[in-house]
């Protein structure tokens, strides 16, 4: 079994960034599948890809630091999506700034539950 220590978190947490950046830039407007359509949309995935991308930093480094990377996260996705309509030619999209931000809002409040569970179990081992 692989154990997620901070530095593969870490690792991981670059990957998704990684991704998120190169995905924003594909000259596809979204994923669609023909019978996901209606629940698989654009929306979802950003929303999920910032909660993943916001959580992650919580676990892998110091509170600070992760809170300090989960903001640098929503002026990364609003950067993006305004370079995004810069370089495609299309107008930026309200929707998938405030989408993003509440996917960053929502990994961060997952990241602190676990870092909070993780203290208390900590505390009654002892």
């Amino acid at each position: 079994m692989l154990k997620l220590t901070s530095s593969r978190m870490q690792q991981l947490w670059g990957v998704l960034l990684v991704l998120i950046i190169l995905a924003s830039f594909s000259p596809f407007p979204g994923i669609h599948f023909n019978s996901f359509d209606s629940y698989f949309n654009g929306h979802w995935v950003h929303f999920l890809a910032y909660a993943a991308v916001s959580f992650l930093p919580l676990l892998a480094w110091r509170r600070n630091t992760g809170v300090v990377l989960c903001a640098g996260m929503a002026v990364i996705g609003t950067g993006l999506e305004i370079a995004n309509a810069i370089v495609q030619g299309r107008s930026p999209d309200i929707q998938y700034i405030v989408i993003n931000a509440l996917g960053i809002v929502a990994g961060m409040l997952l990241g602190l539950n676990i870092l909070t569970l993780r203290s208390r179990r900590s505390q009654a081992d002892t």
